[in-house]
């Protein structure tokens, strides 16, 4: 039985490799957008802000340095609005009853910054959108 579902994983990893060659995503990213958006922009943004070797010419970007820092900023908003990464914050282990509980004050707290992460990074997604190649 173990080998059914092992074959079956494989099959559909490979179909899901196939359906990324040709549209540049598969079914399975279209049942979680926002982590797939998250998670390839950490990613690349990640990248780009290692090897970038220019950077726009504004008020707030004089350097490259100030360049690399905008870009670490957006990578921490992405991190903020990850909700896997929101929701950790959320849990408290209860000793005494070897249990686990949301704290709803801090899922109000964590969910505002979410937020506030999400305005912020499209806020420079938008402003620096141009700017976003080698």
């Amino acid at each position: 039985m173990k080998l059914k579902y092992r074959i079956e994983d494989k099959f559909d990893k490979f179909i899901r490799r196939c359906q990324r060659f040709i549209k540049g995503y598969s079914n399975y990213d279209l049942w979680d957008i926002d982590y797939w958006f998250i998670d390839i922009m950490r990613h690349m943004l990640t990248e780009f802000r290692d090897k970038t070797c220019s950077y726009p010419k504004d008020n707030e970007c004089r350097s490259i340095e100030d360049w690399r820092y905008i870009l670490s900023e957006m990578i921490e908003c992405l991190d903020g609005m990850d909700i896997d990464k929101r929701t950790d914050e959320c849990i408290i282990y209860d000793k005494k009853n070897k249990t686990y509980k949301y704290d709803i004050e801090q899922t109000k707290l964590v969910e505002k910054k979410g937020v506030e992460d999400k305005e912020r990074f499209f806020e420079l997604f938008s402003k620096y959108f141009y700017d976003l190649w080698w």
